[in-house]
């Protein structure tokens, strides 16, 4: 610091003393001084150890109170998740196959996480509708959705939608449910091939969620597989589809095996 003193080099809060102490006794800075005015050098060591010995003090306390931001901080971004209920997204209607197949998953869920996850139900448009108000969510942690294939990946490319396949990330995938062909029990249909000859021979109509659906895309695949057309005929739900099915009004539906099973077909 001495060096600093007698050429007066800018650096510090203690040269601002030193300063300010040479000007009150009209002294010029300089390596002369130590020879020339040693009692002077010696006043304005001593003011600049007080000096700095402050700057201490309030680098310490600085030091102190970052410390206890870093802290207090610390703990809000480290707290133990979640602290509060968990709301799940399910873009489709109360009974239908992924309503029910994440309603299979929730208590376990809730028991694990030790918090109530919530299911909120927003159907419509073949989940379009409830997938374009998730990825409208604040990302926190706390909105998830339990999103099917077919909302999250293939409507997106069919027709123009506020969200894409990238407006979400990925957590896992939960349960691979093999598609299955359902039919009323009293249709008379009581093979494929009994459907198959009667779309040969006539119309049959499929029903199931608006098109883009994983279902309207497995009976497409299904009548394309044995060069045939079936006539779609878009539900709201799944429900509304057995009801039609069940009531002679569609003949067949694709849909997971589960919803399928549940349905009575």
């Amino acid at each position: 610091m001495v060096p600093m003193l007698a050429l007066g080099i800018p650096g510090d809060g203690g040269t601002v003393v030193m300063m300010g102490a040479l000007t009150i006794h009209s002294v010029i800075p300089g390596v002369r001084l130590f020879s020339e005015q040693p009692d002077l050098v010696t006043q304005i060591f001593v003011l600049l150890l007080v000096a700095n010995l402050f700057m201490v003090e309030v680098f310490v306390r600085s030091l102190m109170c970052f410390a206890a931001a870093i802290a207090m901080t610390t703990g809000i971004a480290f707290a133990e998740y979640p602290e509060k209920p968990i709301d799940v997204l399910v873009p489709f209607g109360g009974g239908s196959g992924p309503d029910a197949s994440f309603r299979m998953l929730q208590p376990d869920l809730d028991k694990i996480l030790g918090q109530p996850v919530v299911v909120r139900n927003v159907g419509g448009a073949g989940g379009t509708v409830g997938a374009a108000q998730f990825a409208r969510h604040v990302k926190d942690g706390y909105k998830l959705g339990f999103m099917p294939v077919g909302t999250t990946t293939t409507q997106p490319q069919l027709r123009k939608l506020p969200y894409s396949d990238k407006s979400f990330a990925p957590i896992c995938m939960t349960i691979q449910d093999p598609m299955a062909v359902g039919v009323a029990p009293d249709s008379g249909l009581n093979s494929l091939a009994d459907l198959i000859n009667k779309a040969k021979s006539g119309t049959v109509t499929s029903g199931g969620p608006p098109p883009g659906s994983l279902p309207h895309i497995a009976q497409a695949a299904l009548a394309a597989a044995y060069g045939v057309k079936f006539k779609y005929v878009p539900h709201k739900g799944g429900h509304g589809t057995a009801k039609s099915i069940l009531g002679g009004k569609v003949d067949v539906l694709v849909d997971p095996l589960g919803s399928t099973l549940n349905y009575g077909l």
